[in-house]
């Protein structure tokens, strides 16, 4: 069985939320781009970022 790829919500990943908009419009797999859009979201509620 095939391990499924996820992503991790920390706070020191280096990302920031600029990066992770461009990286929205990147990925090949619709599933991963879903994940980058909520963990983004999630970011600009955290650090008050309300430009997106």
């Amino acid at each position: 069985m095939r391990k499924r790829k996820t992503l991790q919500i920390t706070n020191h990943h280096g990302w920031a939320v600029e990066r992770l908009q461009a990286f929205e419009r990147t990925p090949k797999n619709a599933n991963m781009a879903n994940q980058v859009v909520a963990i983004r979201l999630v970011m600009q509620e955290i650090y008050g970022d309300k430009s997106g």
